[in-house]
């Protein structure tokens, strides 16, 4: 009996003596457990999907407002409405593609409405009046 009583005391002590961690902070971060891979049932999508981002989706359509043609007639600079995420230089190319005309510069801007509108000026010698008819 005295042995027993012994080890229940050892075993009470032991539960009693647990050491409890001292925390210096106080914020609680979440501790890191166990991350397990993904195992899908069923795939989200099929392949992989590349953006349909060509000239024909890049521009939109021509401005053909009065002041767009005045610019027309006396800058030589065609307005068009373009995607908000093209750049110049693929403003540039697209036109350039798609009507065949040397184009000097591009000019961007995002207007108020949310669209975004280039001004293309053409190079010397093209007529921007005779590009705009064609459209």
């Amino acid at each position: 009996a005295p042995q027993a009583r012994q080890t229940a005391n050892k075993v009470l002590r032991e539960g009693k003596s647990q050491n409890r961690k001292i925390h210096t902070s106080v914020h609680f971060f979440r501790p890191n457990t166990l991350k397990l891979a993904r195992k899908p049932r069923y795939q989200r999508y099929i392949g992989t999907a590349k953006p349909h981002f060509d000239e024909f989706s890049m521009i939109r359509k021509p401005v053909n407002t009065e002041a767009s043609m005045k610019m027309t007639e006396e800058q030589n600079v065609l307005t068009f409405v373009v995607s908000p995420h093209a750049t110049k230089k693929q403003i540039k190319h697209a036109l350039k593609k798609m009507y065949a005309v040397e184009i000097a510069r591009v000019n961007t801007l995002i207007a108020r409405d949310g669209l975004k509108k280039a001004f293309v000026t053409l190079a010397e010698g093209v007529n921007a009046s005779e590009v705009a008819a064609e459209m």
